[in-house]
């Protein structure tokens, strides 16, 4: 399976990874539930880490790359 075919996938599963962390550590655990208030139990920070790191790939994975195929450069 070539990276082309393959990013379907990966765009499908980063998504449901942002959504979950968005929606389950974000928005209900943060605002909701109150999480950033709690010394002992904040894990905003660390699920801001996460968000942003999928958010990031995620980006980067959807970007188009078709360009790549046709170089001109020897060795690439």
């Amino acid at each position: 399976m070539t990276f082309q075919r393959a990013k379907g996938f990966a765009i499908a599963g980063l998504t449901l990874g942002f959504l979950t962390w968005q929606v389950a550590f974000m928005s209900i655990g943060g605002e909701w539930l109150g999480m950033w208030m709690s010394k002992q139990w904040n894990g905003m920070p660390d699920a801001f880490r996460f968000f942003i790191t999928i958010l990031s790939v995620l980006i980067f994975v959807s970007q188009e790359n078709d360009a790549l195929e046709n170089h001109d450069r020897p060795g690439l």
